[in-house]
């Protein structure tokens, strides 16, 4: 971790597999930029920039 990364968390999981899962979510939200760095060799900062207008996105709703 890093000095500008955000403070961890409580975690209010109790289930073994709810508890997996968020561990699993956690570290590929850890991972994807680290690998994202090592493939491109720039700053995430610089990976990040470009793909922020795709942050979000609506999905329509159909055959339902």
């Amino acid at each position: 971790m890093s000095k500008t990364d955000p403070p961890p968390r409580p975690m209010y999981h109790h289930t073994r597999e709810a508890i997996e899962s968020h561990l699993t979510v956690v570290f590929m939200a850890l991972a994807v930029p680290r690998y994202m760095q090592t493939q491109t060799r720039a700053s995430l900062k610089r990976i990040i920039t470009p793909l922020k207008p795709n942050r979000s996105t609506s999905i329509p709703k159909t055959g339902y």
